[in-house]
């Protein structure tokens, strides 16, 4: 499960990823590609990654809570706290639904 949030200048480099697997959760922080335009509109997929942080939920993050901070601080240190609330709440949405 992967999305995208086009954040713009909330933002170190303007782009959040996330994608979530039954193993792990990849943070993506993304340099916005203006060549391809600077409206949310724009096609970010080719942006170039500036910060990939990998978390193992099998080994590293068995417990919860930790995990989710740990998430919360990267976050904080990309964007403003109301986007990291956005983005930590969209993963705990998606890790119940996966069952993971």
């Amino acid at each position: 499960m992967k999305r995208t949030w086009k954040i713009g200048e909330c933002c170190k480099g303007g782009i959040i990823s996330v994608d979530i697997t039954e193993s792990e959760i990849i943070l993506y922080l993304k340099d916005w590609d203006f060549s391809k335009g600077s409206t949310r509109q724009s096609n970010q997929s080719n942006a170039k990654v500036l910060e990939k942080i990998s978390i193992n939920l099998r080994i590293e993050w068995s417990d919860e809570v930790m995990m989710l901070n740990r998430i919360m601080g990267i976050l904080n240190d990309w964007t403003t706290y109301f986007y990291a609330d956005q983005i930590t709440n969209w993963i705990k949405k998606k890790k119940a639904t996966i069952g993971i």
